[in-house]
């Protein structure tokens, strides 16, 4: 296992994450792999929430904790929410798996735990943060690689978990991985380097 920096949280982990630091200290979450992909029994009637575009996903209570079932991938959390299980189905493309632990499952977890997780991007300069919230395809992501060419930091792309210390509003490091559609990633590349 691993000790990941995530969404300013420490995360041990049997799922490999690329691209996110190692940390130190005590751990908050726990990531294992699991290894049978099944519907559970779960009642529908406990469905806490549920989307169908652009993917199918589900969000349920269960009996030991919580469910958030996707199309290729469910993830357990316990009742404590300090223990993630993520169980890939046999069809589940391999690097599918750390992208929805980081974004989608810890995202989930800390909402469910009362964190306060905006789906936004982010970018830093001088120690203060912009955040760009808006819907899917809104335009966040080529907002802030647009700033990234134009020497900012990028701090977050689609999750910012932002807390409160000291009467003041901390957006922490999430994903540095920029989804950009086609054409935000042709003028990207005209601007210059992103990061």
């Amino acid at each position: 296992m691993t000790r990941y920096l995530i969404h300013g949280c420490s995360v041990h982990s049997e799922v490999r994450l690329p691209g996110w630091e190692v940390a130190t200290g005590a751990d908050w979450i726990e990531v294992r792999r699991g290894c049978c992909h099944s519907p559970m029994g779960v009642d529908p009637g406990d469905c806490l929430g549920a989307r169908d575009e652009p993917h199918r996903v589900r969000l349920h209570r269960t009996i030991s904790g919580y469910l958030l079932d996707l199309d290729g991938i469910q993830f357990h959390f316990d009742h404590g929410l300090r223990e993630v299980e993520a169980i890939p189905s046999a069809g589940c493309p391999a690097d599918l798996v750390p992208t929805l632990t980081w974004g989608l499952a810890l995202s989930t977890l800390l909402t469910l735990a009362g964190e306060f997780v905006l789906h936004a991007s982010a970018v830093a300069q001088n120690d203060r943060a912009v955040l760009f919230v808006g819907p899917r395809g809104g335009g966040k992501s080529s907002l802030a690689a647009g700033l990234v060419c134009c020497g900012w930091s990028l701090l977050a792309d689609d999750v910012v978990r932002v807390s409160h210390a000291d009467g003041e509003a901390i957006a922490h490091r999430g994903s540095l991985e920029l989804r950009l559609r086609p054409f935000a990633a042709s003028l990207a590349n005209v601007l210059g380097p992103l990061g």
